[in-house]
């Protein structure tokens, strides 16, 4: 069977994958009061982001060197580590609105949740030559519409901002909080999972590019022809 990228780097991708599902659930369960924003695990994670994004772009130069082709590859492991990132700020931050988070905002982090969840496996799957891993990507790439929608008050999953009332610049007063500071934090908590989820569905609809390209090799290996990759440098066999 075809893998449209390399071993190594698809072993990479799905680390990357691996560490930003487990802070996504990190920030749940800090939101639970279950976790320390300071803990050492989140360190420990950040500090593996960081290696694994200079692994990947370290091993994406030694593979592909200056030659067309590591576009979606470069693109996959520079948004992986920009989700991390992200929820590894967010942890950081979210501590501060643990008690004013409603069930719109847990909503929202299920979702995140979820789809970092479906990523790892896609990736795993695509690593054994499973097309099933197209299921995984659709389910990164709805969540962007999810959380549109919810924040948009058309999904009774994902509520609209609570709020009681907003002003003219689109500042939010949010109920229970009397904070305006913390107002906004929470206002920037819903935007910064709004873009956590445009990044997944970006990996995702990447995914179900390279599942599909899989799909197209196995056929045409099946058929006796050859079919050149847009990963063709990077193809492997297993």
């Amino acid at each position: 069977m075809l893998l449209p990228v390399r071993r190594e780097l698809l072993a990479t991708i799905e680390e990357q994958a691996m560490v930003a599902s487990l802070l996504a659930k990190i920030v749940g369960e800090i939101l639970q009061g279950r976790e320390s924003a300071h803990s050492m695990r989140l360190v420990d994670l950040d500090q593996r982001r960081e290696d694994l994004h200079r692994r990947g772009m370290a091993t994406v130069v030694s593979i592909f060197g200056g030659r067309v082709g590591a576009d979606e590859v470069h693109h996959t492991l520079e948004t992986l580590d920009r989700v991390a990132a992200r929820l590894f700020r967010t942890a950081r931050g979210v501590h501060l609105l643990a008690s004013d988070t409603d069930e719109a905002c847990r909503s929202m982090l299920e979702v995140i949740q979820r789809a970092t969840e479906r990523l790892l496996q896609g990736y795993t799957r695509l690593a054994y030559g499973s097309l099933a891993a197209e299921l995984d990507a659709e389910v990164a790439i709805r969540s962007r519409d999810v959380l549109e929608a919810g924040r948009a008050g058309n999904s009774t999953a994902v509520p609209a901002c609570p709020a009681e009332g907003c002003a003219d610049d689109g500042t939010c007063a949010v109920a229970g909080v009397a904070d305006p500071a913390r107002s906004r934090r929470i206002d920037e908590l819903y935007a910064n999972l709004s873009d956590i989820s445009h990044e997944l569905a970006g990996a995702g609809t990447i995914l179900k590019r390279w599942v599909r390209q899989l799909s197209g090799s196995a056929h045409d290996s099946a058929t006796g022809s050859l079919r050149c990759s847009l990963f063709d440098q990077g193809v492997v066999v297993i």
